[in-house]
């Protein structure tokens, strides 16, 4: 219910050691903002179709998967995304 952009970091795997193939889903309910995907230290995050690793973002009413494919290699995709 907040508005206004946000930043939400996909965590390094000596921070959070999720398993190769964990799947999040993300929505950004935020009012009026859109979110950031940013990238915890080592961490390579691409969004779907893409071969350059970035900081993602999406708008208010998009829906995001994360997908992990290595140690610290995510993939997303979705709705909204940019």
């Amino acid at each position: 219910s907040a508005s206004g952009p946000h930043a939400w970091t996909v965590p390094p795997n000596s921070s959070v050691a999720f398993p190769t193939g964990t799947v999040i889903s993300l929505r950004n309910g935020v009012s009026g903002g859109t979110i950031t995907l940013t990238r915890g230290s080592g961490v390579s995050l691409y969004v779907g179709g893409e071969t350059t690793s970035k900081d993602p973002t999406f708008s208010a009413g998009g829906l995001a998967t994360l997908v992990k494919e290595g140690t610290d290699v995510w993939v997303v995709s979705g709705a909204g995304l940019t």
